[in-house]
């Protein structure tokens, strides 16, 4: 049986040990399944992965933190 019965399955995944709950929740609210994998763990992903079934639809979405400003000029 496949579970895109209860909503499509929305994995994202940053270099931050925390999401903004709030940005969590308004993905719920509208209708997905979210995982959150904190420090893009592997291991997290292949589980989430073995929960997704042939026909199911998914997104997958990476974060990572900008990168650090380039040093000023003329230092």
């Amino acid at each position: 049986m496949s579970s895109s019965s209860s909503g499509p399955l929305l994995i994202i995944s940053s270099d931050f040990a925390q999401f903004d709950p709030d940005q969590l929740q308004r993905y719920r609210d509208e209708g997905y399944r979210v995982h959150y994998i904190e420090n893009a763990d592997v291991r997290a992903f292949q589980s989430v992965a073995d929960e997704i079934e042939p026909g199911d639809a998914y997104g997958i979405i990476g974060i990572s933190p900008p990168f650090p400003p380039p040093p000023p000029q003329g230092f």
